[in-house]
């Protein structure tokens, strides 16, 4: 499952790599500056009070370690606020292929995984009978606090099932307030022709 950039709508992300270059600006020389007096401990030897002494912290370190603590971690403290629904876990997955005139053809179940960072997210999909792995997505946070998701998706059939081809769909998933439930349809085309709805369950929350 390979990890892409997605948008998120309604959020800039340059303003956020604007503050995040400005606490890197504020932050190297304060930590230059503890480092520095540390290394007047009469503990430590002389040649460590000699490197601690000219160690100089660069805004560039500091910026990358800003970046990567708050793609992984800090925008899920902060999502409300910035407005990124955190749609990340895994989800319990039951789906029904309609017919034109919106009959059940038949019922199918799987799993949903969205592994989801600030700049990143990857949605896998995996049933009895196939696998399909995300190639671009949105995300929408709605103004009842609803989430949309919106995602295309690469379809490859599991060995065994000569009926099934390799395809492309589009599937849109409206998540709720509490993020434990979200309903949606998708459609398929490209090498297969079909449509139906999905309802998902979390089964466990991102790690």
């Amino acid at each position: 499952m390979i990890a892409h950039e997605y948008a998120i709508i309604g959020h800039k992300r340059s303003e956020i790599g604007r503050w995040l270059g400005f606490a890197s600006v504020v932050l190297a020389p304060i930590v230059t500056s503890l480092i520095t007096w540390a290394s007047n401990w009469p503990l430590l030897t002389a040649s460590i009070q000699a490197k601690m002494g000219a160690f100089t912290l660069s805004t560039g370190l500091v910026y990358a370690a800003l970046y990567w603590g708050f793609n992984r971690y800090g925008w899920r403290w902060l999502d409300k606020l910035l407005g990124i629904p955190n749609l990340g876990g895994s989800w319990t997955v039951t789906g029904q292929s309609l017919t034109l005139e919106g009959e059940i053809k038949f019922d199918w179940s799987g799993t949903l995984t969205i592994t989801q960072k600030w700049d990143r997210i990857a949605i896998e999909l995996k049933t009895a009978q196939s696998g399909s792995f995300s190639e671009t997505a949105s995300v929408l946070l709605k103004h009842d606090g609803a989430a949309k998701l919106s995602y295309s998706y690469q379809n490859h059939p599991r060995a065994g099932e000569p009926e099934l081809q390799k395809h492309q769909g589009f599937c849109e998933l409206t998540f709720d307030i509490d993020r434990s439930r979200a309903e949606g349809h998708y459609f398929n085309s490209m090498g297969r022709y079909s449509f139906g709805r999905m309802t998902l369950t979390r089964a466990a929350a991102p790690s």
